[in-house]
């Protein structure tokens, strides 16, 4: 993920977005105006299959509406219109250096930050992506003809023993 993310406490993203720093922020009341404005609950939004542009324009206007992102110097913003928060998303890679799919998954965490329980929600998130990539590349590995082969116990070295796997080759005679 980009550098130019940093959660700063739960449910709270600080993002260089529109060419300045921006304060995202997820908690309860945030989660449920997000609901409300996308018509669903936040576990279905985060279930990979409602991800878009609506949902992270939505999330962004949300999450810069609590009271401290929208105060500088004490004096209040006018609020962010979707036309504003558009052009953001628009210029991010280019402006600000931010991947489309980076942002998504940082202002996704930060939601899922904002939950109950949500920094053990994030440990699973990641433990699942983590995984995912695993398989991907052991696919990924199979297919070139390489595979994880477990280490005999009493191997001839002590470097090797504590490795629990290596990777073989396949020799193209065990193809046939």
């Amino acid at each position: 993920m980009s550098d130019k993310f940093r959660f700063a406490q739960r449910g709270v993203l600080h993002i260089q977005l529109g060419g300045q720093e921006r304060v995202l922020r997820f908690r309860a009341q945030e989660i449920d105006l997000l609901e409300q404005r996308t018509g669903m609950g936040v576990m279905q939004l985060l279930d990979g299959k409602m991800l878009g542009l609506r949902l992270l324009k939505e999330a962004i206007i949300v999450g810069q509406r609590h009271e401290y992102a929208n105060q500088r110097g004490g004096k209040k913003v006018k609020a962010l219109t979707e036309n504003e928060v558009l052009r953001w998303i628009d210029r991010s890679e280019d402006e600000d250096g931010i991947e489309f799919e980076d942002l998504f998954e940082a202002v996704t965490k930060a939601i899922v930050g904002g939950l109950p329980n949500g920094a053990r929600l994030i440990r699973d998130m990641d433990a699942a992506e983590a995984a995912k990539k695993a398989d991907a590349k052991a696919d990924d590995d199979e297919a070139r003809g390489e595979v994880a082969v477990p280490l005999a116990s009493g191997s001839r070295s002590a470097a090797l023993a504590s490795a629990p796997t290596t990777t073989a080759k396949l020799s193209s005679s065990m193809d046939g």
